[in-house]
């Protein structure tokens, strides 16, 4: 899946937020502007709370979760590790599946 940000519309109601996966976030950040690939984390945030604020949990759970690998894996922002802690535990809070579970073992690692 290609993601793009859409200035006009940044929160990501017109795809399936449950077909996103990490490669789809590992091509984005190869190939996007430095500016888009700062932008992406902020589209995630917002497009997780409108899911969240109305009802969908598991989407707001996937969000989170790719939200964590991003920062983590992708960004790599100082604390970095401090901070996907933080969205991969909202993840599992909303919905433990096994993929997020995982992904806690492997941050709690650190980077």
């Amino acid at each position: 899946m290609k993601l793009t940000i859409k200035w006009e519309n940044p929160i990501l109601s017109d795809i399936d937020i449950l077909e996103i996966q990490e490669s789809d976030l590992d091509d984005f950040y190869v190939n996007a502007p430095d500016v888009d690939k700062a932008n992406l984390f902020f589209v995630f945030l917002a497009t997780a709370q409108y899911y969240l604020d109305g009802g969908k949990k598991e989407e707001a759970a996937h969000l989170n979760y790719l939200i964590a690998y991003y920062l983590f894996t992708a960004l790599t922002p100082p604390a970095s590790d401090v901070l996907a802690k933080y969205y991969i535990k909202q993840a599992i809070t909303l919905n433990p599946l096994p993929q997020y579970l995982e992904e806690a073992a492997f941050i709690e690692n650190g980077n």
